[in-house]
Protein backbone atom coordinates (compact mmCIF):
# COMPACT_ATOMS: atom_id res chain seq x y z
CA UNK A 1 0.00 0.00 0.00
CA UNK A 2 1.33 3.30 -1.24
CA UNK A 3 1.36 6.13 1.70
CA UNK A 4 1.06 9.57 0.34
CA UNK A 5 3.16 12.33 2.40
CA UNK A 6 2.44 15.84 2.37
CA UNK A 7 5.71 18.37 1.62
CA UNK A 8 4.82 20.45 4.29
CA UNK A 9 8.61 22.16 3.68
CA UNK A 10 7.50 23.14 0.27
CA UNK A 11 5.37 26.09 1.43
CA UNK A 12 8.36 27.89 3.15
CA UNK A 13 11.56 26.91 1.21
CA UNK A 14 11.45 29.75 -0.66
CA UNK A 15 11.18 31.98 2.35
CA UNK A 16 14.07 29.81 3.89
CA UNK A 17 16.39 30.07 1.28
CA UNK A 18 15.98 33.61 0.18
CA UNK A 19 16.70 34.58 4.01
CA UNK A 20 20.05 32.69 3.56
CA UNK A 21 20.84 34.07 -0.06
CA UNK A 22 20.26 37.52 1.64
CA UNK A 23 22.63 36.90 4.49
CA UNK A 24 25.40 35.38 2.05
CA UNK A 25 24.44 38.53 0.12
CA UNK A 26 25.10 41.01 3.30
CA UNK A 27 28.22 39.56 4.52
CA UNK A 28 29.80 37.91 1.57
CA UNK A 29 32.62 40.36 2.33
CA UNK A 30 33.26 39.81 5.50
CA UNK A 31 36.22 38.03 5.97
CA UNK A 32 35.81 37.14 9.93
CA UNK A 33 32.75 34.77 8.42
CA UNK A 34 33.95 33.84 4.68
CA UNK A 35 37.96 34.26 5.16
CA UNK A 36 40.04 30.86 5.95
CA UNK A 37 39.76 27.34 6.60
CA UNK A 38 36.99 27.72 8.57
CA UNK A 39 35.36 30.13 6.03
CA UNK A 40 35.48 27.80 3.30
CA UNK A 41 34.14 24.86 5.88
CA UNK A 42 30.81 27.27 6.26
CA UNK A 43 30.71 28.18 2.75
CA UNK A 44 30.97 24.60 1.49
CA UNK A 45 28.28 23.43 4.08
CA UNK A 46 26.04 26.70 3.84
CA UNK A 47 25.72 25.61 -0.15
CA UNK A 48 25.34 21.87 0.83
CA UNK A 49 22.48 23.36 3.03
CA UNK A 50 20.70 25.19 0.10
CA UNK A 51 20.96 22.16 -1.76
CA UNK A 52 19.50 20.03 0.65
CA UNK A 53 16.49 22.59 0.77
CA UNK A 54 16.28 22.97 -2.62
CA UNK A 55 15.80 19.27 -3.19
CA UNK A 56 13.37 18.57 -0.42
CA UNK A 57 11.51 20.96 -1.99
CA UNK A 58 11.44 19.40 -5.56
CA UNK A 59 7.98 17.92 -4.86
CA UNK A 60 6.05 20.59 -4.01
CA UNK A 61 3.93 22.21 -7.17
CA UNK A 62 4.45 25.85 -8.51
CA UNK A 63 6.56 27.83 -10.23
CA UNK A 64 8.99 28.50 -7.28
CA UNK A 65 11.09 25.73 -6.85
CA UNK A 66 12.90 26.52 -10.39
CA UNK A 67 13.42 29.87 -9.85
CA UNK A 68 15.18 28.83 -6.13
CA UNK A 69 17.24 26.38 -8.32
CA UNK A 70 18.45 29.07 -11.35
CA UNK A 71 19.34 31.44 -8.04
CA UNK A 72 21.05 28.82 -6.29
CA UNK A 73 22.96 27.98 -9.39
CA UNK A 74 24.09 31.20 -10.21
CA UNK A 75 24.87 31.47 -6.37
CA UNK A 76 27.03 28.32 -6.66
CA UNK A 77 28.76 29.70 -10.00
CA UNK A 78 29.70 32.49 -8.33
CA UNK A 79 32.30 30.44 -6.12
CA UNK A 80 33.44 27.95 -8.91
CA UNK A 81 37.01 28.92 -9.14
CA UNK A 82 37.43 28.48 -5.01
CA UNK A 83 41.01 27.24 -4.38
CA UNK A 84 39.43 24.54 -1.86
CA UNK A 85 38.42 20.97 -3.29
CA UNK A 86 35.38 21.23 -0.47
CA UNK A 87 33.68 24.31 -1.46
CA UNK A 88 34.42 23.11 -5.22
CA UNK A 89 32.53 19.91 -4.24
CA UNK A 90 29.80 22.09 -2.36
CA UNK A 91 29.55 23.92 -5.88
CA UNK A 92 29.32 20.95 -7.96
CA UNK A 93 26.71 19.62 -5.65
CA UNK A 94 24.48 22.93 -5.82
CA UNK A 95 25.05 23.01 -9.97
CA UNK A 96 23.90 19.28 -10.36
CA UNK A 97 20.72 19.59 -8.10
CA UNK A 98 20.22 23.49 -9.66
CA UNK A 99 20.42 21.91 -13.26
CA UNK A 100 17.99 18.85 -12.70
CA UNK A 101 15.36 21.38 -11.67
CA UNK A 102 15.84 24.17 -13.97
CA UNK A 103 14.22 24.47 -17.48
CA UNK A 104 16.42 23.33 -19.91
CA UNK A 105 16.16 27.26 -21.63
CA UNK A 106 17.84 28.64 -18.68
CA UNK A 107 20.72 26.78 -19.01
CA UNK A 108 20.81 27.46 -22.99
CA UNK A 109 20.80 30.82 -21.97
CA UNK A 110 22.62 31.05 -18.35
CA UNK A 111 24.85 33.82 -19.33
CA UNK A 112 22.46 36.90 -19.59
CA UNK A 113 21.51 35.87 -16.07
CA UNK A 114 25.23 35.67 -14.85
CA UNK A 115 27.02 38.38 -16.41
CA UNK A 116 29.52 38.73 -19.45
CA UNK A 117 30.72 35.97 -21.78
CA UNK A 118 29.21 33.04 -22.79
CA UNK A 119 28.53 31.18 -19.25
CA UNK A 120 26.84 28.13 -20.84
CA UNK A 121 30.21 27.12 -22.64
CA UNK A 122 31.88 28.66 -19.72
CA UNK A 123 30.09 26.02 -16.92
CA UNK A 124 30.29 22.87 -19.31
CA UNK A 125 34.44 23.84 -19.61
CA UNK A 126 34.10 24.41 -16.08
CA UNK A 127 32.30 20.90 -15.78
CA UNK A 128 35.07 19.31 -18.31
CA UNK A 129 37.75 20.36 -16.21
CA UNK A 130 36.34 19.41 -12.82
CA UNK A 131 35.73 15.86 -14.26
CA UNK A 132 39.24 15.22 -16.09
CA UNK A 133 41.72 17.37 -14.24
CA UNK A 134 40.37 17.83 -10.67
CA UNK A 135 42.91 16.85 -8.02
CA UNK A 136 40.15 15.87 -6.07
CA UNK A 137 38.35 12.54 -6.70
CA UNK A 138 35.16 13.36 -5.58
CA UNK A 139 35.10 16.19 -7.74
CA UNK A 140 35.98 14.42 -10.13
CA UNK A 141 33.50 11.98 -10.21
CA UNK A 142 30.58 14.20 -9.01
CA UNK A 143 31.61 16.45 -12.20
CA UNK A 144 31.37 13.34 -14.50
CA UNK A 145 27.92 12.55 -12.88
CA UNK A 146 26.91 15.91 -14.00
CA UNK A 147 28.42 15.47 -17.37
CA UNK A 148 26.49 12.87 -18.00
CA UNK A 149 22.81 13.80 -16.97
CA UNK A 150 22.99 16.66 -19.13
CA UNK A 151 23.92 14.42 -21.88
CA UNK A 152 20.93 12.41 -21.09
CA UNK A 153 18.62 15.06 -20.80
CA UNK A 154 19.92 16.53 -24.28
CA UNK A 155 19.61 13.29 -25.53
CA UNK A 156 16.04 12.83 -24.35
CA UNK A 157 15.05 16.17 -25.80
CA UNK A 158 16.66 15.77 -29.13
CA UNK A 159 14.84 11.95 -29.34
CA UNK A 160 11.44 13.57 -28.36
Amino acid sequence: TAITVTNRFGPIAAQMMYSLFAFISRTKSEESIWGGPLGEKFLSEFLRTLSIMLDCSRTYPGNSVHVMAQDLFELAWSFHDAQSSEVRYAVLAAMGTSISLVPVEFLMRVGHFIGEGDISSEWISFLEKCGFSDPDTDCRALALMIIGTIAETDHNRISM
